[in-house]
């Protein structure tokens, strides 16, 4: 699911997740809740006021006070020994820490209410538990895990029937139909927007119908029915407007804005959009503003109001760039590229370009694609193995049939020594096709070590892609087993110094609590290394970009890069195996040439590209290097084996090294 469409639909379920009344929302204060605590009493229903405020906190987007008050809560709940009022607590502090994208410590507490959860049935809990994994998933990502929670929890739900809790199973038949949208379904989307709609009014909070209308027109949107798009949204509109929320009017706002463009009613949708900017603005949404702001500025670039059209892209990219929304950050560049064009600046035309270009491509599926590369690789092998055998078959049997012949000659010419002509035509016409047959096995031997070779880059090509598989395996495992695992120390260690002050001029608590920091720095840096997510997504030069700062920052070299005519990005197996030859060139300079500075350089025309990487080190003789037969030199040249190129070295003692690679890219790939 987009981020977009995440934070729409979390946003409009929040009343939801976290309900409470009017009257509670205004009348309770902080103040309030110190009285219960100085007072000293405890009970359910003080726990209750712990949940309101807390809950307050979070409709108003204050994560960090609705955490707090959570965990007051929570700490409250084992006081009293209530394992309902933990189970529930722990609930709630997942729910928090997923709208606030804090997903390890999301699944530290689903983990934790799971655990509570096997000690008692009950159903209305259970089925909570799995409204919120079922969110957590969405927020990931993960939508066909995210599906099957939050069904898991509807069955429960519609079991319990008329006991079932209208406050779960709404916002779970909208995150259902969510994920629908988010999978290009919108008419099963619709599906569960209906059954919310048939319980709406068992919904004490009528409120929130200005959420519901407005989450069904995005659907009619989705199904390009304007007709219903405009009704739900009126709807919307309607209700907000007798129970006002800011949040709601938001969306309300962006939505007409967007309908309006549909209809290529351009000053409604200016108007609308415009609204939608400035409540964005006024709430502190920036998020929901740099959306906007890219709709806004598509309509007035419609109306050639290029000078307002620059001024909102230009205000949205900060903000784009701070949520690494790289859909976002394409579509403000490409704004960007087309009010350029239309206004003659060429050059600043191609630099946001190359920007839209670099964002806009993202990476397939690292393991999906090795595994079709390894049975490719086998089937090549079968493949190659049977050609060779039918060949030296086929050589064998010309071998026998000259021999024959030869013989047959040989016996004419003893027994027919009268007939000279005879034979001295036959031994020219023997002779002649001798030749041609010696010429065909040349040729079928030379078909024979071509096949060879071949299955030599493809065997090699398994190798390599072994490789790679296994250190995306090895850095995923870094990154989400020990990584995740020393997030939750460090959450540990920061609750703990929050709840004891002691612990906060503690010189050894410090000093651990540092050294788990460092840890944890150092596992991302290894899992980074071994499949940097800059490859990935932005491609070969940017990542190469980061791996030649990284490298200058530390001082041991200084690294320029150099790119021309890359601005479309290579397939991926190809960039990965460019990536890890210059990483191991950098890292032979490092350690062996003395170097200060090193330029890498990237040169393309058309389907040639060529790679040149030079130092000014100490240089070394290439012939002793080629007799050393150094690892790390054949590894290099084994990877340039692998892309089909050239690789030439050219060193001088006490001047330098210039090590370049030509390679002919496959533009089908």
């Amino acid at each position: 699911m987009s981020k977009k469409l995440i934070q729409y639909l979390f946003f409009l379920l929040l009343p939801y997740s976290f309900p409470i009344t009017k009257t509670a929302a205004q009348s309770l204060t902080t103040d309030s809740l110190q009285k219960i605590i100085r007072s000293g009493n405890l009970n359910e229903s003080n726990l209750i006021v712990y949940r309101q405020i807390a809950s307050d906190f979070a409709q108003k987007g204050n994560y960090d006070s609705s955490i707090h008050y959570y965990r007051q809560g929570l700490e409250k709940s084992h006081i009293i020994k209530s394992e309902y009022w933990r189970v529930k607590y722990t609930l709630w502090l997942a729910g928090v820490f997923t709208a606030s994208t804090k997903y390890d410590s999301a699944e530290h507490y689903l983990s934790k209410s799971f655990v509570i959860l096997q000690k008692f049935e009950n159903d209305s809990l259970l089925a909570q538990y799995h409204q919120n994994i079922g969110t957590l998933y969405m927020f990931q990502n993960r939508n066909e895990e995210a599906a099957t929670s939050l069904i898991k929890g509807i069955e429960i739900m519609e079991k319990m029937k008329d006991k079932a809790p209208i406050i779960i199973l709404m916002p779970a038949y909208m995150n259902l139909s969510g994920i629908f949208k988010n999978l290009n379904q919108p008419d099963k989307a619709l599906v569960y927007e209906r059954k919310a709609m048939t319980i709406k009014s068992a919904y004490q909070n009528t409120g929130n119908y200005a959420s519901l209308y407005y989450n069904a027109a995005t659907t009619y949107h989705l199904l390009n029915d304007t007709k219903n798009t405009k009704l739900y949204l009126d709807s919307a509109l309607y209700f907000n407007k007798l129970y006002p929320n800011p949040r709601a009017l938001l969306n309300i706002m962006g939505g007409l804005g967007t309908y309006y463009e549909k209809i290529n009613n351009n000053d409604s949708a200016i108007y609308y959009l415009q609204q939608a900017i400035a409540i964005s603005k006024e709430s502190g949404d920036f998020y929901f503003f740099s959306e906007h702001a890219i709709n806004a500025a598509s309509v007035y670039f419609k109306q050639n109001k290029l000078a307002q059209a620059n001024a909102l892209l230009t205000e949205a990219l900060p903000y784009a760039e701070s949520f690494s929304d790289f859909g976002m950050l394409t579509e403000i560049y490409k704004g960007m590229k087309e009010i350029a064009v239309k206004t003659g600046n060429y050059k600043d035309a191609v630099r946001f370009a190359d920007s839209s270009a670099q964002y806009k491509d993202s990476t397939a599926s690292l393991s999906t694609r090795n595994s079709v590369l390894s049975f490719e690789a086998k089937y090549q092998n079968e493949k190659k193995e049977k050609e060779i055998a039918d060949l030296t078959l086929s050589n064998t049997q010309k071998e026998l049939t000259v021999v024959k012949r030869n013989r047959l000659l040989l016996i004419g010419g003893i027994s027919a020594a009268a007939l000279v002509l005879v034979l001295a035509s036959l031994y020219r016409n023997s002779h002649q096709k001798r030749l041609i047959a010696d010429k065909d096995k040349l040729l079928k031997d030379e078909q024979i070590k071509f096949l060879e070779r071949q299955q030599q880059v493809v065997s090699l090509q398994s190798m390599v892609n072994g490789q790679e598989t296994e250190r995306s395996r090895i850095a995923k495992d870094l990154h989400d087993g020990l990584g995740g695992l020393f997030s939750t120390i460090k959450m540990y260690f920061s609750t703990l110094q929050h709840e004891q002050d002691v612990l906060k001029n503690n010189s050894l608590f410090s000093k651990s609590y540092e050294m788990i920091d460092t840890a944890s720095e150092e596992v991302r840096r290894i899992a980074h290394n071994m499949m940097p997510e800059v490859l990935m997504k932005l491609g070969l030069v940017a990542a190469t970009q980061d791996m030649c700062s990284n490298i200058s920052a530390s001082k041991l070299l200084q690294v320029k890069l150099q790119s021309y005519g890359m601005d479309e990005r290579l397939n991926a197996s190809t960039e990965t195996m460019l990536y890890r030859i210059i990483q191991e060139l950098l890292n032979n300079i490092i350690k062996h040439a003395y170097a200060t500075e090193a330029i890498v350089q990237f040169n393309r025309e058309d389907n040639r590209l060529t790679v040149t990487v030079e130092d000014n080190g100490r240089g070394f003789n290439t012939l002793e290097s080629d007799s050393r037969n150094h690892a790390g030199l054949e590894t290099i040249k084994n990877r340039v084996t692998y892309l089909n190129g050239n690789i030439s070295i050219d060193s001088q003692q006490e001047v330098g090294t210039t090590v370049m690679m030509e390679f002919l890219l496959n533009t089908n790939a």
